[in-house]
């Protein structure tokens, strides 16, 4: 036995019996004071993990979701690249904007038209034509942004600045631009 052992031995042996009882109900309190400490340690690190287990299979279902609604927008961008609904080799988009503006609100509200575009990564090109139209009843508008909407190739409204005229409340003075994506 090693030499720290035997005087601690030797020391008990030492004591008075009520002494020796009153250490080993010590020792015994220590020993039970530490399992109950490393047994609450253990709960609250079993209560952590259920948590982030939970909060781990949330984002994991947050994820899933994220992939399936990816995948069906991917699957509508294929299948309209590949369907008859795809954009006509000839369609302009300043030429069909100046079309339907002149037919649902007439030329002399049109201000002005500004084209642009713009290249996204090397395989599409956004195309976007500003209108700043004048003195524009709402049913033109309405007419205006359904006949985008029904367009032979998918577009989008980008922008929708409506001014009402201080002089004219009926009518707006309206800044739109409009959107279409194209393969490259």
């Amino acid at each position: 036995m090693s030499v720290w052992l035997q005087t601690v031995l030797h020391a008990y042996a030492r004591l008075a019996p009520r002494e020796r009882l009153l250490l080993q109900v010590a020792i015994g309190a220590t020993v039970l004071v530490m399992l109950y400490g490393m047994l609450s340690w253990f709960q609250s690190a079993k209560a952590d993990f259920r948590a982030k287990i939970a909060a781990k299979q949330e984002q994991l279902v947050q994820i899933q979701s994220l992939r399936k609604t990816y995948l069906q927008l991917q699957k509508q961008a294929e299948s309209r690249a590949t369907s008859s609904g795809a954009r006509p080799e000839n369609f302009s988009l300043f030429s069909f904007l100046d079309g339907v503006g002149k037919k649902a609100v007439s030329r002399e509200k049109i201000l002005a038209m500004s084209p642009s575009s713009k290249t996204i990564g090397d395989q599409y090109v956004e195309e976007s034509v500003e209108m700043k139209l004048g003195a524009v009843s709402l049913d033109q508008m309405v007419e205006l942004l359904y006949e985008i909407e029904n367009a032979p190739t998918p577009l989008g409204v980008s922008r929708l600045q409506m001014k009402k005229r201080y002089n004219d409340p009926f009518n707006f003075d309206v800044t739109l631009v409009v959107t279409g994506v194209t393969a490259a």
